[in-house]
């Protein structure tokens, strides 16, 4: 414990030293060195240096150049999980509203799925009514990348969309329209991560009819990137499915040019149906 204290205190000073440097390389080493300590070393080793404030050191660096606002986006999560209640009060409007704008904007996709990342972390750790008030504003932006439909498709983006309705189920179910966001999600591409929420979604309800309702629109989206048009399924064996939703989607992938059909796409479908649960609609096959 002396040892790392002693360690602690060192680096701190060092880092104090150049806390006013416009070097890149010495502001990146400063926060890569800060994001060690927070990560491995408890809150106390830091209470016996007044000068230097971590989180505002690392956060007023959030608008410089590429490589050190990187690592400033890499840190907001440990800065986030090292002392939540400061974290909260000082710097999660100022994070989230940051990585938002900077996600946007990014031409790099290396920066923008560092900021969807990063942004799923901070989801999970923060608790819900501290997150509360960002809702709308997180989900407008997920909206906003899911529907342009850029390939590569970022992953980032689901994942962040998968921790948000974890922590918001009861709030997402009032207010949004999953039925837009499950096809959204579909038409991107079968991506392991999207399966996986879309087998979320499906449960977040207490009737089976969201569920049947996903996997249909998955058999369709299958059969689509297989074949390259829509497959008909038999009228008799739909009868018993809800189909408004189904045929919106049937007409939404028709109409949508930015499909993949190419060899990953394909394997990513024959993947999805030899691993996706699709017991929901074969119960329906059964039981009429």
């Amino acid at each position: 414990m002396n040892l790392q204290r002693e360690w602690t205190q060192q680096i701190l000073i060092e880092i104090e030293k150049f806390r006013n440097s416009s070097d890149p390389d010495i502001i990146i080493g400063n926060i890569t060195s800060l994001r060690s300590l927070l990560k491995h070393f408890r809150k106390e080793l830091f209470e016996e240096n007044k000068t230097l404030d971590v989180g505002d050191y690392i956060m007023a660096h959030r608008n410089d150049k590429h490589p050190v606002q990187l690592s400033v986006i890499q840190t907001i999560p440990v800065l986030a999980a090292f002392n939540p209640s400061v974290f909260v009060t000082k710097h999660l409007r100022t994070s989230v509203l940051f990585l938002l704008d900077i996600a946007k904007t990014a031409k790099d996709s290396k920066i923008k799925s560092s900021c969807y990342f990063n942004l799923a972390k901070l989801i999970d750790l923060v608790d819900i009514k501290y997150l509360q008030d960002y809702l709308s504003d997180i989900m407008s932006a997920l909206s906003y990348e899911l529907e342009r439909f850029n390939k590569p498709t970022c992953i980032e983006v689901i994942k962040c969309f998968q921790s948000l309705s974890s922590k918001f189920k009861k709030k997402i179910l009032e207010t949004a329209n999953l039925n837009r966001y499950i096809d959204t999600i579909l038409i991107n591409g079968l991506h392991p991560q999207s399966l996986e929420v879309l087998t979320e979604i499906s449960k977040m309800e207490s009737n089976d009819t969201r569920s049947v309702e996903t996997q249909l629109k998955l058999l369709y989206m299958i059969g689509y990137v297989l074949q390259g048009e829509i497959y008909q399924f038999k009228e008799k064996h739909l009868e018993h499915i809800p189909m408004k939703n189904v045929l919106e989607f049937q007409k939404r992938i028709s109409d949508e040019p930015s499909i993949d059909k190419k060899e990953a796409a394909i394997a990513q479908a024959l993947q999805a149906l030899t691993n996706y649960d699709f017991s929901d609609v074969a119960k329906v096959h059964l039981f009429h």
